[in-house]
């Protein structure tokens, strides 16, 4: 029998004093709501209930509004919700301000607090909001299938399927299908893919990226790994193991964990110790490097040279007089009795005025030899516009206790 008013109950076979009343068993009492719908029970409160089979037994005021077959809302301190669709549930109804739709979702608020579960948005099926403790899930978005935010979770946004977070997780971005977040407490991640692992401070987009190393980056398809600490790994199946490795290329990799700050761009590109910037692999080398404006042709760049240096001592460093590094310039290592590789250095000729750009010509080499009196250096004769091996004079040839160098004829 209802009582009370302001009330609308739509059905019948029902009594009505003086609430105008339409429905199949409607029952109200206290304050009434207004209610639409079969088998609808509503005590205290102003709510809207809408659908086949949903049952309000709150004992509170409150604005939940339900909508759908068996939204289940058990009483509580709940306001201002929205439960739309099949099965979904407010547990303990402790909730505030949040939206919930879909089949089988539900609030799964057990610890029973009434700060617990602000402002969290679920749609989709199978999602599971749920906190045992005190502290309460804030701010959380979940949009897909069979997605879960537990214990405390606050300011996460879940997209996809599969995917789940762990106690007090924040911040942390998901996007995709059978995400696996790391560690305890995950925060500040990005997970972006098919099965992706992340960890905290980490991003990993692609399908099977993994980022657990702390504060790493992978980005790419079949499986791009940043195990190591700080580390980058960019491209299919890239491997940046070591701490700041950074593997940039199809299959680039630090090849063991021990390869620290080295640096392997190109594809198949490996590092095989620290302190290493390696360009390019096997059956990918890289032949020529330009430096400045590029090597487009009929483009005509602002010239600038260049400077490659290492580190200077900055003006006041402490102790005084600090001896500057060295640049060593190595060629490749031969086997065997093979002469090694030469360091040769070239510059173009001027020819006639034109606009024809001019021919590089072999300056200077530095090549080895194992010849007596001859030295590694080669330098071009201009006179006869050939390259010359430096020979070594008798000794006193150049006076005293000097050996002169000399060039053929």
């Amino acid at each position: 029998m209802p009582s009370g008013s302001r009330s609308l109950i739509v059905g019948g076979g029902i009594v009505s004093s003086p609430p105008f009343t339409l429905g199949a068993i409607p029952m109200v009492t206290n304050v009434a709501p207004d209610t639409v719908g079969d088998s609808i029970m509503s005590q205290t409160g102003l709510r809207i209930v809408v659908g086949t089979d949903p049952t309000d037994a709150a004992t509170s005021v409150a604005l939940p509004i339900l909508a759908g077959q068996g939204p289940w809302y058990p009483g509580g301190p709940s306001t201002d919700q929205l439960l739309i669709g099949r099965n979904v549930n407010l547990v303990a109804g402790s909730g505030r301000q949040q939206i919930i739709i879909g089949t089988f979702a539900m609030d799964m608020d057990t610890s029973g607090s009434a700060a617990n579960n602000v402002n969290n948005i679920c749609i989709g099926i199978n999602h599971n909001v749920d906190d045992a403790g005190l502290l309460g899930l804030l701010n959380n978005v979940m949009l897909g299938i069979t997605l879960s935010i537990t214990d405390q979770g606050s300011n996460n946004v879940l997209i996809g399927q599969s995917h789940s977070t762990t106690l007090q997780s924040a911040n942390c971005v998901v996007i995709g299908n059978s995400s696996t977040l790391n560690g305890v407490s995950p925060s500040a991640l990005v997970a972006i893919g098919n099965s992706v692992v992340v960890a905290s401070r980490c991003v990993a987009i692609g399908d099977r990226a993994t980022a657990s190393g702390a504060d790493s980056l992978a980005i790419g398809p079949e499986s791009p790994q940043a195990t190591g600490t700080q580390s980058i790994a960019i491209g299919r199946a890239t491997r940046a193991r070591a701490l700041n490795g950074i593997c940039i290329g199809t299959l680039a990799n630090n090849a063991n964990a021990g390869d620290t700050d080295s640096v392997a761009i190109g594809r198949n590109a490996s590092s095989f110790a620290a302190n290493q910037l390696i360009f390019g692999g096997i059956g990918a080398r890289i032949l020529t490097v330009v430096i400045g404006e590029g090597n487009e042709p009929n483009v005509s760049p602002t010239l600038t040279g260049i400077v490659i240096r290492t580190s200077n001592v900055p003006t006041g460093a402490a102790p005084n007089n600090i001896a500057g590094a060295t640049i060593t310039i190595a060629t490749g290592e031969g086997t065997g009795n093979a002469i090694g590789g030469a360091f040769i250095v070239s510059v173009p000729l001027p020819g006639a005025s034109s606009s024809t750009q001019q021919t590089p010509t072999v300056g200077l080499e530095v090549r080895p030899t194992i010849t007596a009196t001859e030295t590694f250096l080669m330098i071009r004769d201009v006179d006869n516009g050939t390259l010359e091996r430096v020979s070594v004079g008798a000794a006193g040839s150049g006076g005293g206790a000097f050996k002169l160098l000399r060039i053929p004829n």
